[in-house]
């Protein structure tokens, strides 16, 4: 058996394999930075409906909790 070969197909799985896993890591990123950028935009006519808890203000102008 040649060794040197079985090792060059399995780096070769491998590397393809993680190609795939970035890929399909990578291939919604576009569309959540739009939706961020469009979120805060005056033409999201939406902007209150639905509010992340990360963009809703809980204290009121004194600093104390609503």
């Amino acid at each position: 058996m040649n060794w040197e070969l079985i090792l060059e197909i399995i780096a070769a799985v491998i590397l393809l394999l993680a190609l795939i896993i970035l890929a399909k890591r990578n291939m919604n990123h576009n569309y959540t930075i739009g939706s961020g950028m469009f979120k805060m935009s005056d033409g999201n006519l939406e902007k209150n409906k639905h509010l992340d808890s990360a963009d809703y203000d809980y204290y009121n102008e004194n600093g104390n909790l609503r």
